[in-house]
């Protein structure tokens, strides 16, 4: 039989032990929502801009990666996202690079085989 609780939760840790959803939520669902908060702003997209290893800000793909990862810490701590927040750079790095593959056109591989948002296939490109 199911019971109702007369009284609403008081904390977040009260309101989180009455979910009815057994699934919880991982790194890539934090990343993924923080992502979203930060692409409009330029200072954070500019990591992900470069298609070639000479066209990146620190040097290499790796090192604005993590330069974004970071970014996505600072904002993880900054508006409780628990996950994110204590995370290890390399690993908010390799989630950030997974929500980024849920979309078209976003991984620096598809943009490198594409010409006006039309994908190249390599077999056929002229040489």
């Amino acid at each position: 039989m199911n019971t109702v609780q007369a009284t609403l939760p008081t904390s977040i840790a009260e309101l989180e032990s009455r979910r009815k959803s057994t699934s919880t939520r991982n790194l890539n669902d934090d990343v993924d929502d923080i992502n979203g908060r930060l692409w409009p702003n330029r200072e954070y997209r500019k990591w992900f801009e470069a298609l070639w290893p000479s066209d990146t800000i620190e040097g290499t793909f790796h090192h604005d990666e993590q330069e974004a990862a970071r970014m996505v810490r600072d904002y993880a701590r900054s508006n409780h996202y628990p996950i994110a927040a204590n995370a290890k750079l390399a690993s908010i790095m390799r989630s950030i690079n997974v929500v980024h593959r849920r979309f078209h056109g976003m991984s620096r591989k598809e943009r490198q085989h594409s010409v006006g948002g039309e994908r190249v296939h390599m077999d056929e490109a002229a040489e």
